[in-house]
């Protein structure tokens, strides 16, 4: 006879232990629920036959565990088991090893039994009751490998129990429009005028009032709930700024909170795409707030996400920075518009010198990489005066305004004197030179020796290039190169044999200000060997002609003496530097494109002929032109296609806009080229301008 079949079924097993609850006067019970973790895996890896074993042999333990202890086993289908007997020792592992001990409970393959304990305190409670407690127990440790036994907590099934409460308020407050935004002014320090607000979210419940934010939201997000509050607001946010259009009134940019389980659970580029088309609203006007421990998260792949939300026009903050574990390596990797940060920085009333010390340096390396920056939680007016002077201009906080329903937020901006729509900007007005954002006070030693490989800042004013600071192993590296202990010395002078290769690296780094620029290097050490230095460059900012640039470098093994192979490479260096200084002498515009017909290169002429920056068009097409009208764009842009594809030639004569404003008469030449070695395909140009022969 099958042994599970013979154990007491629920309705029975429950009648059993509220009889022996009777006569067991005031003895101490427990009820114990047990289930055996990931069973239907078991069946599918060993067969049903031996999930059925396992399921007799349990029962037959658990039958002969009850007997011997006075209590009672029940079994409800499947692998659900319970017991009912008296429980004088309180200790839970001890309770599992009594029951584990048998030779039975040994499951193949790591499989174990799991049990919920729920130690009876109320004797009038039914056995109903009491079984739904021990598995609300079990379920707590429910697939995991390292926990098998749990003992029921009143106080935390108590949380649950409100918690779940709340998101069924919550999910039936979203029917009803029970959450609404408030906007928190943004504004400048300098004047007190707003230029923008943050939607914060607010619960007005038909049942319990107001609802404070700290009370749900942590819980909507324990319970994966918040994505969905977030795409609520969201909507709201959306919809009410295109009724302010529709209305004739010039709205401000708000921010709204995206969190990393949004990253998570959607494409959030194509939800904001998607949502700004269904309300027809420019991009400009919802800006998104990311926090600082998303942006580093590297299970999240946010960098392609907010690289196309930056194309497509909107503002990306990046929000709490410093409460996370970004450093400059992050900071210099990540794309973003706007650096957000909190008064915490600052002790209680802003005296402390450190406090100001820190904040001042976070506003120098946001100076640095060349965004604005502003500061949350500003309370007092000690904060307004610390944070003026250290140059910060943007606030958000209780000082300046609470977060306020739209309707008061409208009150408040329809006043003219009340605004200023400028938006939030690098400040400009006491302006820094490039070597005093290095200097001590932004970044310790500590902090760039911790900095992974050599690493060193390099200004280029145009003439020169010079080492604004280094770390120590920047200054190692240069030591072990050319034999010296002064590395500005040794880069300013040493390394000018290898100034015109420095300089282009420079150029490719300008080019790409995502990627930068990594290549080797060959150079010659002290001792006369050839070694291989992989140089990686990224462009920080540029201020007053003067171009500041991030590099790190690391000396690559094995080294070589051969001088055929040093002269080799030296060669092929030389080759590609004369070939960029002799395109940017040529009188005409040159172009170079890819197989996709993006720009590789184009020479000073082009740049000059057209006001173009080589930063703002390496990697786009000719459809970003704006000085083509959109249909000769769209037939350049095929044209080039197939020019590429074919390896054709074409060239006819059009209208060009220059950068004078005027419009020139110019022949346009172009091939398609394959280099049938590395199979590369790409397109070479060139722009005569011929009006002044066409005059009659």
């Amino acid at each position: 006879m099958d042994t599970a079949a013979s154990l007491p079924d629920y309705s029975a097993f429950c009648a059993s232990a509220e009889r022996l609850l009777r006569d067991g006067e005031d003895r101490p019970f427990a009820l114990a629920a047990i289930d055996i973790d990931f069973f239907k895996l078991f069946n599918e890896i060993h067969g049903r036959e031996a999930g059925d074993r396992i399921i007799s042999d349990t029962a037959g333990l658990l039958q002969t565990f009850a007997a011997t202890a006075g209590g009672v086993a029940g079994y409800f289908g499947s692998d659900d088991f319970a017991l009912f007997l008296p429980w004088e020792d309180t200790d839970k592992d001890a309770f599992y090893t009594s029951l584990s001990s048998s030779a039975l409970f040994e499951y193949r393959d790591g499989f174990f039994p799991s049990v919920g304990i729920y130690p009876v305190t109320d004797r009038t409670e039914s056995a109903d009751v009491m079984y739904e407690r021990a598995r609300i127990a079990l379920n707590s440790i429910r697939g995991s490998f390292t926990e098998h036994v749990a003992v029921y907590d009143a106080e935390k099934h108590e949380r649950l129990r409100k918690e779940l409460r709340l998101l069924l308020d919550a999910r039936r407050g979203l029917k009803n429009g029970e959450f609404l935004f408030h906007l928190q002014p943004k504004c400048d320090m300098n004047n007190g005028k707003i230029i923008g607000a943050e939607a914060l979210v607010r619960w007005q419940s038909a049942d319990s009032g107001m609802i404070s934010p700290g009370a749900f939201i942590p819980v909507l997000e324990r319970h994966n709930y918040i994505t969905t509050l977030d795409c609520y607001v969201w909507d709201a946010v959306c919809r009410w700024q295109r009724s302010l259009l529709d209305e004739g009134f010039d709205p401000l940019p708000v921010s709204v909170n995206v969190s990393r389980k949004d990253f998570l659970e959607m494409d959030i580029a194509e939800h904001f795409l998607a949502l700004t088309e269904k309300y027809n609203l420019p991009h400009e006007l919802i800006e998104l707030e990311i926090t600082e421990s998303a942006f580093v998260d590297s299970s999240l792949d946010l960098k392609g996400a907010i690289r196309r939300l930056r194309e497509e026009g909107f503002h990306i903050l990046m929000d709490d920075f410093g409460t996370g574990y970004s450093s400059l390596h992050s900071l210099r990797d990540l794309s973003f518009d706007i650096l957000k940060t909190d008064i915490r920085f600052l002790d209680k009333g802003g005296q402390s010198r450190r406090g100001i010390d820190i904040m001042e340096s976070v506003l120098n390396m946001a100076r640095l990489l060349g965004v604005p920056m502003i500061v949350e939680g500003v309370e007092t007016a000690d904060q307004v005066e610390d944070l003026l002077s250290i140059g910060c201009s943007y606030a958000q906080g209780y000082y300046f305004h609470k977060p306020v329903p739209v309707d008061v937020y409208m009150q408040m901006v329809q006043n003219p004197y009340n605004v200023d729509r400028g938006g939030m900007t690098v400040q400009r007005e006491e302006q820094i030179r490039l070597s005093e954002f290095l200097d001590a006070n932004m970044y310790s030693d500590e902090t760039l020796n911790s900095i992974l490989g050599a690493v060193a800042f390099v200004e280029d004013d145009g003439e020169h290039l010079r080492l604004v600071r280094s770390n120590e192993r920047f200054d190692r590296l240069i030591h072990t190169l050319l034999s010296t202990d002064d590395p500005a010395y040794s880069f300013v002078h040493d390394l000018s044999t290898y100034a015109e290769e420095m300089k282009r690296l420079l150029r490719i780094a300008e080019m790409n200000l995502v990627d930068g620029c990594s290549e080797m290097l060959v150079m010659k050490n002290s001792e006369g060997d050839t070694v291989r230095v992989h140089i990686r460059v990224f462009m920080l900012n540029e201020r007053d002609g003067r171009k500041l640039f991030y590099m790190s470098a690391e000396k690559i093994e094995p080294k070589w003496s051969d001088e055929d192979l040093w002269r080799e490479l030296q060669e092929t260096q030389a080759r590609l530097s004369f070939l960029r200084a002799a395109l940017n002498r040529l009188p005409n515009p040159i172009f170079l494109k890819d197989a996709e017909a993006r720009f590789l290169f184009f020479n000073d002429q082009y740049a000059k002929a057209f006001g173009m920056r080589r930063a703002d068009y390496i990697g786009k097409t000719v459809l970003d032109l704006e000085y083509l009208p959109k249909d000769d764009r769209e037939r350049f842009q095929k044209e080039d296609e197939e020019l590429i594809r074919k390896e054709s030639e074409l060239s006819y004569e059009s209208e060009f806009l220059f950068s004078d404003d005027t419009s020139h008469l110019a022949l346009y030449w172009s091939t398609g080229v394959h280099d049938k070695k590395t199979d590369r395909r790409g397109l070479i140009g060139e722009i005569v301008d011929i009006s002044r022969h066409k005059k009659t």
